[in-house]
C-alpha cells in the first residue's frame, strides 16, 4: 500500500527512521484502518480512551457486546456510539499496539452483508 511505499522510499533516503517518524506513519495506518471499518475517530491517552463508532460502521455489535461481557473492568459504553476503554498505555509503544490490536479484532469481527 501507499504508506508501505512512503516508508520504504523514507528509510531509503535518510536511513532508520526516527521514533517521531515511526509513530506518524503507525497513526496514519491507524487512521486508515479506522474509516475502514466506519471509525470516526479514536482517542487514546496514558489511561485509556476511546473509538467512535459513525452511523455506518461495519463491526459487529455481538462482537462489541461481548468485550463489554467479557473485559468489563477494560471497556464500557460512554454513549450510543462510543466505546471507552481503560488501560495502562502509558508508552506509546503499548497504546499503538493495543489501538492497532483493537481495530484487528474489529475487522475479524464485522456484520454480515
Amino acid at each position: 500500500d501507499e504508506l508501505n511505499d512512503l516508508r520504504t522510499e523514507l528509510v531509503d533516503r535518510f536511513g532508520t527512521l526516527p521514533d517521531a517518524g515511526r509513530f506518524l506513519l503507525a497513526s496514519a495506518t491507524i487512521r486508515l484502518e479506522a474509516e475502514k471499518l466506519g471509525i470516526k475517530r479514536i482517542e487514546a491517552h496514558e489511561q485509556g480512551g476511546f473509538i467512535e463508532f459513525g452511523e455506518k460502521h461495519k463491526v459487529s455489535p455481538n462482537f462489541l457486546i461481548s468485550l463489554l461481557q467479557n473485559q468489563p473492568k477494560t471497556f464500557r459504553l460512554d454513549g450510543p456510539v462510543r466505546l471507552k476503554f481503560v488501560h495502562d498505555l502509558s508508552e506509546r509503544v503499548t497504546r499503538i499496539e493495543f489501538i492497532k490490536q483493537l481495530l484487528r479484532d474489529c475487522a475479524d469481527n464485522l456484520l454480515e452483508a
